[in-house]
């Protein structure tokens, strides 16, 4: 039997998303696969997939890093129904939905304990706490139709998609195979052949250093964006350029003593002063952390909204700058083509 290889660069969401609709499009098409396989030679479907971060950190991108506290600024998408979708058996409605409907399922995750998690967003990310309140409906339900999920909730639903579909395919469906190669870094393609491409990687358990080269028939680059700062020498630095994260931050405003013995900043006029570097979603990202750092906001009993405390506000005049090379409105959303939204290109 012939197995076409197919090699993928990158174990973020698009991946995991590819992975988990191809395994259910084959159950649903695959009748039609058997006819045209009587007309030409059997076939199978390798997906060697090659992820530089460590297996704990998979499947995440940079935008669902499990450490990452930021808020999902869109809603997550689904319900999607694919083609012929009526021809998978309904034992397999449970995997299906948690496929095609993404939302549902971060619902499940975080309905049940939304009380108790508002309380403690509120500690961490108190923009957070104001949307999932928002979305919290008095029969203890979530609203899917408005944004509330934090970035790691949406990574923990990526990675537990992945290890479903990964079951999946073994029990359910002998016309794929998944291969997962995780610490393993793709340097480049060699596209010598083009009927033969090759991903020269390197990483792995027994001989990390080493490069090594992969031919497939089909190579995919899934490769998201890094995280990284844009500075360099004295002024890196001095620059936080780490995940929106609560501790993090405090470690970094800390070490260049910038919280008082509270843990808030210290007022602007005498000691704090942060430049921001963009007008996009990621500036909104570390705002929504930074903000905690101080008693300005607090969330409302009576509605869900931030109530501002002039007083407060008045001790930070000019706390935070926005820097941005480009002309726009602050926080301006971006999305994939998944309909997730994800931090602007640094």
């Amino acid at each position: 039997m012939l197995t076409i290889d197919h090699g993928i660069s990158g174990l973020g969401p698009r991946t995991v998303l590819l992975v988990a609709y191809l395994a259910i499009t084959v159950v649903a098409e695959r009748v039609s696969l058997k006819k045209t396989q009587k007309t030409g030679e059997q076939f199978n479907i390798r997906l060697t997939i090659f992820e530089q971060n460590p297996e704990e950190r998979a499947c995440c991108g940079e935008a669902f890093q499990p450490d990452c506290q930021a808020t999902l600024n869109s809603t997550v998408p689904g319900p999607i129904k694919i083609r012929n979708q009526d021809n998978i058996p309904t034992e397999f409605a449970d995997f299906v939905e948690s496929v095609t409907d993404l939302g549902a399922a971060v619902a499940k995750a975080i309905g049940p304990n939304a009380a108790k998690r508002i309380e403690e967003l509120k500690k961490m990310n108190l923009v957070a706490a104001c949307m999932l309140k928002n979305a919290l409906l008095p029969s203890g339900k979530l609203d899917t139709s408005v944004p509330y999920a934090t970035r790691n909730e949406i990574g923990k639903m990526l990675q537990n998609l992945f290890a479903e579909t990964k079951q999946f395919v073994k029990e359910h469906v002998p016309e794929l195979e998944i291969v997962d190669r995780c610490s393993t870094k793709v340097l480049r393609a060699d596209l010598t052949d083009r009927n033969r491409p090759a991903l020269i990687v390197q990483g792995s358990l027994d001989r990390p250093k080493d490069e090594r080269r992969h031919v497939f028939n089909f190579v995919h680059f899934n490769n998201g964006i890094p995280l990284h700062s844009q500075l360099s020498g004295a002024e890196a630095n001095m620059c936080y350029s780490d995940l929106p994260n609560r501790d993090l931050m405090r470690q970094y405003l800390a070490e260049r003593n910038l919280l008082d013995d509270q843990g808030f900043l210290k007022p602007s006029n005498t000691e704090s002063s942060i430049g921001l570097l963009g007008l996009g979603l990621s500036a909104g990202d570390y705002f929504s952390i930074l903000i905690n750092f101080t008693k300005i906001f607090s969330l409302s009993n009576d509605h869900e909204v931030l109530v501002a405390d002039k007083t407060e506000a008045a001790k930070y005049p000019g706390l935070l700058t926005f820097i941005s090379p480009t002309d726009g409105d602050v926080f301006v959303l971006h999305i994939t083509g998944s309909g997730f939204g994800r931090p602007a290109r640094p």
